[in-house]
């Protein structure tokens, strides 16, 4: 039993307060400068604030949990592409992870949380397996944290095992408990079908089908009226994230600073135009997706960041299924951090893989296709793989920043380190712009310097330079190496430079002809840029265009040279037909002879 005591207030608290801030602010006139008054006791911290009330959905496996999930949470999915409905397949223990979602009804907001399923243990059956056992932990973490518990049973399997062992298990627990039975289409057999459940001593039974919605507006309206009830929720302190700072391989402080007065965006380059309605603003939150191979520690890694086991982490691979987005603040900055499925081969596994296990790599994909920026995590024990260059191939074409993170690194030596960096920068050379972090999620090392490229490429997404000293910087750098001249188009020139109003930094060059330069020369421009502004972690995107070719421009005439005869004679015809012109027929008739006939029509 646990007792909270809380002590009473003195009756005179405001003036005591009140004389012992007059002493000791008079004290410290006297006193050195170093016993000045803290701020904290001076300016109190905020309060802390309100968030609204959880409703937890728990029961055994495959009882429709999920779906009920995914039909309150309706609204919130359609707010980001990270939050992407839970995984609804007929096989049991589908979901692991808790999923937590915004819920509104009848003007009232609340979060659901959707919980994987518990397995009861009866006479004689086997016992719990680790994953079994970690899932389990998470849902009483729910239970703990929830206002409400929704309590969902199976209506077409009856009351089992599990059923009782779980009511037994709620029944102690000192919050308000509803019990939902689920799979009840036919409202004439609702009395029969409820009248078993009365014996879990968990209140009125209500009857629902979350597949079709029959009976959901009845629980949703009875759930608000329960969670109306309940005291106001605060939100939990935020982690500080000072507290990552002793945890590198290298003593980079003075590095740092250096690199984030170098690095930081310009302010005078910043609001160049309106925002595109993709684009990051600088309201909106860092959206970061966590992939990698399967094994690679991606779920470790965001339970160091968020400082709980808030993802279960089991040996196995193909552990996490669902993509699991949790709001996070760093350093300020506001983040929604995604753990998403290892993603495999299509191939992997033959046709012993489960179809759910290509579900949940389709859903990271999509995660990574709508992300910011990208923590690429690579077992640095087992070197870079085939499937690890896919995954930067598939960032790159999407244009998303990127942090290349060197995981399990702590079971590397100097040497090994090295020789993982060597094979980074041979294997990805199209992300010469990733910096890479040796890093250990389990215990810390290198997180704090793995989020604060995040952040730097956050910032650089959303940089705006100025048109004008943009095109000063590629004048200049054209008058250091001029672009190469054309075998037939002559010199190759740019004109302006534009940067286009896209999430990912693109910049338009338009040119005097059209062009066409070797990988190096756009290599070389898009080094000029850098030179001036870092783009940390972030790719560049040059887009080239040229002016249309006028009618008698080279161009057209050697492509009119080059054409077959019947279509330069075509061409000619219907030239003759729409203006009249008096130019011979190839048949020996005159072209004169259309306009004539068409004057003799408007005479008539």
């Amino acid at each position: 039993m646990f007792l909270f005591l809380r002590r009473s207030p003195p009756r005179s608290g405001r003036l005591a307060s009140a004389a012992l801030t007059a002493r000791l602010c008079s004290s410290s006139s006297s006193a050195p400068a170093a016993t000045a008054v803290p701020g904290w006791l001076l300016d109190p911290p905020p309060a802390p604030e309100l968030v609204p009330p959880l409703l937890a959905v728990v029961g055994r496996p495959n009882v429709g949990k999920s779906t009920l999930f995914n039909r309150l949470s309706r609204a919130d999915q359609r707010k980001t592409a990270l939050r992407q409905p839970a995984l609804v397949s007929p096989n049991a223990g589908t979901t692991r992870d808790r999923l937590e979602y915004d819920c509104e009804w009848d003007g009232f907001a609340f979060r659901v949380q959707d919980t994987g399923g518990v397995v009861g243990l009866e006479a004689g059956e086997r016992a719990r397996s680790r994953l079994e056992g970690a899932v389990e932990e998470q849902v009483r973490e729910a239970v703990r944290l929830a206002g409400a518990v929704l309590f969902m049973v199976d209506g077409k399997a009856g009351v089992t095992g599990a059923d009782e062992e779980l009511a037994r298990a709620l029944r102690r627990v000192d919050k308000p408990v509803l019990l939902a039975v689920n799979k009840i289409d036919s409202p004439l057999r609702q009395r029969e079908d409820l009248a078993e459940f009365w014996g879990l001593g968990l209140g009125e039974p209500h009857p629902l089908s979350a597949l079709g919605g029959a009976g959901s507006g009845d629980l949703l309206s009875r759930a608000v009226d329960v969670l109306r009830e309940l005291p106001p929720t605060h939100a939990p302190p935020p982690r500080a994230p000072a507290a990552h700072a002793h945890h590198t391989y290298h003593d980079a402080d003075d590095d740092d600073d250096d690199a984030a007065a170098t690095t930081r965006p310009h302010g005078d380059m910043a609001g160049e135009g309106g925002a595109h309605p993709d684009a990051l603003s600088s309201t909106s939150a860092l959206k970061v997706a966590v992939v990698g191979q399967p094994n690679a520690g991606k779920s470790s890694l965001l339970n160091f960041l968020l400082g709980e086991e808030r993802l279960v982490v089991d040996e196995a691979p193909g552990t996490t299924r669902d993509p699991i987005s949790v709001p996070l603040s760093w350093q300020g900055e506001r983040l929604l951090v995604a753990d998403t499925a290892g993603i495999r081969r299509r191939a992997a596994g033959g046709k012993s893989r489960e179809d759910l296990d290509r579900m949940a790599v389709v859903r990271a994909q999509q995660t990574l296709e709508h992300c910011h920026v990208a923590l690429l995590l690579v077992d640095a024990t087992a070197g870079l793989r085939k499937q690890d260059l896919a995954i930067a191939e598939r960032l790159v074409r999407h244009g998303k920043s990127c942090v290349l993170v060197g995981n399990k690194a702590d079971l590397l030596d100097e040497r090994g380190w090295r020789a993982f960096e060597e094979e980074v920068q041979q294997a990805l050379p199209m992300m010469h712009y990733a910096p890479l972090v040796r890093c250990s999620a389990v215990r810390g090392d290198g997180v704090g310097e793995a989020m604060g490229h995040v952040l730097e490429a956050g910032r650089w997404r959303r940089e705006r330079l100025h048109k004008k000293t943009l095109n000063t910087v590629l004048q200049e750098a054209q008058m250091v190496r001029p672009l190469p001249l054309s075998k037939t188009r002559g010199a190759q020139k740019i004109k302006h430079v534009l940067q286009a109003d896209t999430e990912a930094p693109t910049f338009v060059l338009h040119m005097n002809r059209k062009v066409s330069l070797h990988p190096a020369d756009v290599r070389y421009l898009e080094n000029s840029i850098r030179a001036q502004w870092p783009f940390t972690a972030t790719p560049l995107r040059l887009v080239f265009e040229a002016p249309p070719p006028s009618a008698r421009s080279p161009e057209r005439m050697r492509a009119r040279e080059a054409e077959p005869r019947w279509q330069s004679v075509k061409r000619e015809r219907e030239k003759r037909a729409r203006f009249g012109t008096g130019a011979p027929d190839d048949a020996g008739g005159s072209a004169g002879a259309g306009g004539g006939a068409r004057r003799q029509r408007r005479a008539r």
